[in-house]
């Protein structure tokens, strides 16, 4: 669910876990191989760093994850990219494949291993 104030993970209809608009550091897509050519297209909204246990915990303590199978996903993305852009929230790709595309002589920089693109808009 999204909103004016943040972004909130639902958990059969109840609230779980709220991150504040102004807390986001980064959203990044990550596109990431299920198998026989297949992709999955998941997205994660990046609040503060948090401690190890939390990191297995997504939607609860930690980051706010959700992937292409959510219903409405055209419509949150909107919203996404809007809140984005209001809060000057990076948009990133986590796709090697389309990072070699658009840029085949750039090596771009990510964390711990990721190679990360930014983007305008999801």
């Amino acid at each position: 669910m999204i909103n004016n104030n943040g972004v909130a993970a639902l958990f059969f209809g109840h609230r779980i876990r709220v991150i504040d608009w102004r807390n986001v550091k980064k959203i990044v897509k990550a596109r990431i191989p299920v198998g026989y050519g297949y992709y999955s297209d998941r997205f994660q909204v990046y609040a503060e760093d948090h401690g190890i246990p939390c990191r297995f915990l997504l939607n609860i303590c930690g980051n706010i994850a959700f992937d292409e199978r959510i219903g409405g996903l055209r419509d949150l993305l909107d919203q996404i990219n809007l809140r984005a852009r209001e809060h000057a929230i990076p948009l990133l790709v986590w796709d090697l494949k389309a990072i070699a595309k658009q840029r085949p002589l750039i090596q771009p920089k990510g964390q711990r291993g990721r190679t990360e693109l930014p983007v305008t808009e999801f």
